[in-house]
C-alpha cells in the first residue's frame, strides 16, 4: 500500500475480530474515527450468517469525541447528513466495497441497519476503511 493509499482496520480498533449484528431489526455501530481531509473513502466490508443479509449501511458524521463508554452506542451526536441516503444495503455473503464522500466533520462511524428477514447468525467479519489521499 502507498503512503497515499491506507486502510484502518475498525474491527481491530474495536478490539474483536467480528460485531454480532442485532436480529430482525436494530442497529450496531463500528468504533468512531477520525475524518482525513482531502481523500477519498472506500468501505471494505462482509457479512455472514446461515441466512442471506439484509443490512442497510450509514456512515454517521460528528464533530464530538466519544468516550470508550459511549463507543459503539447509539449518540444523539452522531448522524447521517441530512439528505444523504444508506450508502449500500448488504444482501449476500461477500465482500463489498463502497465509495463514500465524507461531510466536513471531525469524526465518523458505520452504522448498521438491520433489515427484515435477518436472524441472529449475521456477523460483520471484515469492516476496513480505506482512504486514499488527493494528491
Amino acid at each position: 500500500m502507498t503512503k497515499e493509499n491506507k486502510y484502518i482496520d475498525l474491527l481491530a480498533l474495536q478490539g474483536v475480530t467480528e460485531i454480532t449484528l442485532p436480529a430482525v431489526t436494530g442497529n450496531k455501530w463500528s468504533q468512531s474515527f477520525p475524518l482525513q481531509k482531502n481523500v477519498s473513502f472506500g468501505l471494505e466490508v462482509k457479512v455472514e450468517g446461515s441466512n442471506t443479509a439484509n443490512v442497510g449501511v450509514d456512515v454517521e458524521h460528528s464533530n464530538e469525541d466519544l468516550t470508550d463508554a459511549e463507543q459503539n452506542l447509539t449518540n444523539a451526536n452522531y448522524v447521517v447528513p441530512d439528505g444523504e441516503p444508506e450508502i449500500a444495503v448488504l444482501n449476500d455473503q461477500k465482500v463489498f466495497i463502497i465509495p463514500f464522500g465524507p461531510t466536513p466533520a471531525i469524526n465518523a462511524r458505520i452504522k448498521f441497519n438491520m433489515g427484515a428477514g435477518n436472524d441472529a447468525t449475521i456477523t460483520v467479519t471484515r469492516l476496513r476503511l480505506v482512504s486514499s489521499r488527493h494528491l
